[in-house]
């Protein structure tokens, strides 16, 4: 499946142009096990979501988005592997694999975990971000990147989803991230901030053939 072919392909580029490897099969596995084992509610999310339903890609870490009240006992789980924490996500390394941890702090968090798919990783049962919360949460993303090169990528992540995912994705779909995109901006720069990512939506829908799909901006 797509996030075990994004986990090979690391391997394979770490393996040959000497970038270093981040991401183990076994132990990305180990860390699925242990989350499920200690009833952790959480998401995937990120570069390996992505590859569930793109052409799979290398990604560095994986990305969670855990249920606030769940955050500590992921730290327990994984004695020794917290690194650090960022104004976004907690960082740990489990015996060189790399995790990055959200709180669920917004309702939209909460909502991507409460509405995660099925999936497995070597036979260990995965929850991944259905289609509609991880393209909410790339074009989230992509407004609030300092770094630019991440946020143009999460800006072309959403494109690719589109265009290989447009019969699954509705006008109730687009209409629905749009607002929740547009909730997120109140006043000044920042409305104006989300209410360009909402354009630049509109502008790749129309790019990609999917005018009806369109969010009315007013």
């Amino acid at each position: 499946n797509g996030v075990e072919t994004s986990v090979a392909i690391m391997d394979v580029i770490s393996g040959f142009s000497g970038v270093k490897r981040t991401m183990e099969r076994e132990k990305v596995k180990e860390v699925f096990r242990r989350l499920n084992a200690g009833g952790i509610r959480y998401v995937l999310i990120g570069g390996l979501a992505y590859s569930e339903y793109a052409p799979p890609r290398a990604t560095q870490d994986i990305d969670l988005i855990v249920l606030a009240e769940d955050v500590g006992k992921v730290r327990q789980l994984f004695p020794g592997c917290y690194l650090r924490g960022t104004a976004i996500a907690a960082i740990y390394e489990f015996e060189g694999t790399r995790f990055d941890v959200q709180p669920a702090r917004r309702r939209t968090q909460a909502a991507a975990v409460a509405h995660a798919v099925e999936g497995t990783f070597e036979g260990e049962p995965i929850r991944l971000a259905n289609l509609r919360d991880l393209l909410f949460l790339k074009l989230w993303a992509s407004v609030e990147r300092h770094e630019v090169i991440k946020g143009d990528r999460d800006r072309v992540d959403v494109a690719e989803l589109l265009a290989y995912n447009g019969d699954k994705v509705s006008t109730q779909d687009i209409a629905s991230i749009a607002q929740d995109i547009l909730a997120m901006g109140f006043t000044g720069e920042d409305a104006a901030r989300f209410r360009g990512a909402v354009a630049w939506l509109n502008e790749t829908l129309d790019k990609l053939g999917l005018p009806d799909r369109k969010f009315p901006l007013a």
